[in-house]
């Protein structure tokens, strides 16, 4: 007998619960609840510095650190290697906690959109590049002091 080919997942073809590759995003959309949402079904909202506060608890090391990268520089885009390199990421890894970050803010923030813009070769080299305008860094800062400042409050409530 043949076995039959494997998705990702681990789940037969031939699984009931996926006939074929197709039927998984109806599936999602006939479950609510189990699955995200599609980008296409979410409103695009700005950040606040509520939301921006809100990503610093959940600790995406990658996507704090594109912030924090493009933050410095405003308007600038900014390879995606340099953002792993600071993040001290292979790759791989890196790609895969931004899928992550994808997957939460449907679910955890409601929308469709990412807190910064991103486009293949636009520093010229076949990688990603990601910037945020001015006023999204401003409230990234603004968001950074209040983590900061609430995480020395409580360090000095424990001594």
């Amino acid at each position: 007998m043949t076995s039959l080919p494997k998705l990702k997942t681990g789940v037969p073809f031939s699984s009931p619960a996926l006939e074929s590759p197709g039927q998984a995003a109806s599936l999602a959309r006939s479950r609510p609840g189990k699955f995200p949402k599609t980008p296409d079904d979410l409103p695009e909202v700005s950040w606040s510095i509520g939301d921006f506060a809100k990503l610093i608890q959940l600790k995406f090391p990658v996507p704090i650190e594109a912030l924090n990268t493009c933050a410095e520089v405003p308007d600038q885009w900014i390879p995606l290697n340099k953002i792993f390199d600071r993040t001290g990421v292979e790759p791989p890894s890196g790609r895969g906690q931004l899928a992550e970050f994808g997957f939460s803010v449907r679910t955890t923030f409601g929308r469709c959109n990412q807190p910064w813009e991103a486009q293949w070769r636009a520093g010229g080299k076949n990688c990603n590049y990601y910037r945020i305008d001015q006023a999204t860094a401003d409230d990234w800062h603004s968001a950074l002091e209040a983590a900061s400042e609430t995480e020395a409050e409580a360090t000095s409530e424990i001594t």
